[in-house]
């Protein structure tokens, strides 16, 4: 008679699947901890950073310290005839110059106060105008540069004149007069102030479109030294 051979050894079915669970709580574990490393709190899936308590803080002590001014950028180009191009695609309501920097040409689309500055890109980038902001910060640390931050936005509302379509010329006299009476409160005046005094005090009587440029040139050169 023949007999049917059984085989009465454990099957390993079970142990399989445990080592399956553990595996799928390791990789989740894993990813936890590699999420945390990498993606801190306050940031999101499109990768826009919102600002933490912290960095808010800051934003506004900065604000209380510094006065604010900001520089919009629309482009770098190598060749000069390129950036002259897209100089000409700017908003008719910006008056943009071309700062060349170590071989490289930028099309700015102007100097404004932090607040301006806000309406300005909103409207570049309503144009499709591709642009952002260097944000530069004089220290209210001292008078000195208390008044040269006053002096530069004083000189930048005879500049952005310009950006009001009617204008045609701005006088001057009252404001170099202001100018002189105000950095003369500074009892040793850096070589910077006296600079920035010694430029508007050469500015014309009537200052018109063509004066615009060279003036702009000089206040980013000027500025771009408090970036931050």
């Amino acid at each position: 008679m023949r007999y049917t051979r059984y085989d009465y050894k454990k099957k390993g079915g079970g142990g399989f699947f445990l080592w399956i669970l553990l595996i799928i709580i390791l990789a989740v574990a894993i990813g936890i901890t590699i999420f945390k490393m990498f993606f801190s709190e306050g940031e999101i899936s499109n990768s826009l950073k919102v600002p933490n308590k912290s960095q808010q803080e800051e934003s506004i002590n900065t604000a209380e310290n510094s006065s604010i001014f900001k520089v919009i950028q629309c482009g770098l180009f190598s060749k000069e005839e390129n950036a002259n191009s897209t100089l000409t695609t700017l908003p008719s309501s910006m008056t943009g110059f071309v700062i060349q920097e170590e071989g490289k040409f930028k099309v700015m689309a102007g100097i404004y106060s932090d607040e301006e500055s806000a309406k300005k890109t909103e409207e570049l980038t309503k144009a499709s105008i591709n642009n952002f902001t260097i944000k530069c910060c004089i220290p209210k640390d001292s008078s000195e540069k208390k008044i040269e931050a006053q002096i530069i936005e004083g000189y930048l509302q005879i500049i952005n004149k310009f950006e009001e379509s009617d204008v045609k010329s701005v006088k001057t006299v009252d404001f170099k007069k202001w100018t002189e009476e105000t950095a003369a409160n500074i009892k040793s005046p850096s070589e910077e102030v006296q600079n920035l005094v010694k430029v508007i005090k050469e500015l014309p009587d009537e200052y018109t479109q063509k004066d615009v440029k060279t003036s702009k040139d000089f206040l980013y050169k000027l500025l771009i030294k408090y970036r931050v």
